[in-house]
């Protein structure tokens, strides 16, 4: 593939080198896996010292605006949303509320805390052998992609593999675990910029435009590197 396609990855470039995480982005929809690394985001963060450094500190900052604003795009205007991502999105929400007891005015952090407390007692951490049918060698095919969305009707895979995800990131040192989450969520942005269709950037031009908006605009004038626009 072309270094220009930036539209095509929605982390899988960042993640080439990360086998377990890759495999985990690779084996569901780009909402799940928008999920997925929201989440893990969060448990990172939550990791995180208060004597963290300057660059460091402004990658954290930086992460979690892109993560919120993926989310956004995703579960709150629809974007790439299809009807079993949106039964994940509802089991994870159900779990979550499940772990917190119902102490529903508990500060972020502490809200983490308590659901990946509760994700750790409960469940063992996600198989990544299992995934596409146990071999990690073929690549996730279409067909495959769809069992596994509709495995997750029935039950939410999201926290075991958020958890995963965040132990492989918490592994590395401060700084490149931050700028590896970034990209992660760069990537996505871009794969999710024209994808959200001519009609969604047409209604937020007319009122000073989204932010993903203007990111296709330069994404438009590198090249192109992109599918037709969805007219």
């Amino acid at each position: 593939m072309g270094t220009w396609e930036l539209d095509s990855f929605r982390g899988q470039q960042a993640l080439e080198r990360w086998t377990v995480m890759r495999t985990i982005i690779d084996s569901v929809d780009l909402p799940t896996s928008v999920l997925i690394w929201h989440i893990a985001t969060e448990i990172c963060d939550l990791g995180e010292e208060s004597n963290t450094n300057s660059y460091q500190t402004k990658m954290i900052r930086v992460s979690r605006e892109l993560s919120n604003y993926n989310m956004y795009l995703v579960f709150r205007c629809g974007v790439m949303l299809t009807c079993s991502s949106k039964l994940v999105h509802i089991n994870t929400h159900r779990e979550i509320k499940k772990s917190l007891g119902g102490n529903v005015n508990l500060a972020r952090r502490e809200a983490i805390r308590m659901v990946l407390q509760a994700n750790r007692e409960g469940q063992q951490p996600y198989d990544t052998d299992n995934i596409g049918g146990g071999n990690r060698s073929k690549p996730i095919t279409p067909v495959q992609l769809l069992k596994n969305n509709i495995d997750a009707l029935d039950y939410s895979p999201v926290l075991p593999r958020a958890r995963t995800v965040a132990d492989e990131l918490n592994a590395m040192p401060g700084d490149d675990r931050w700028d590896l989450i970034a990209e992660v969520w760069l990537e996505m942005l871009f794969y999710i910029a024209p994808r959200c269709g001519s009609a969604f950037h047409a209604e937020h031009l007319s009122t000073g435009g989204e932010f993903v908006s203007h990111v296709l605009m330069i994404m438009r004038s590198l090249g192109p590197f992109l599918p037709p626009p969805d007219y």
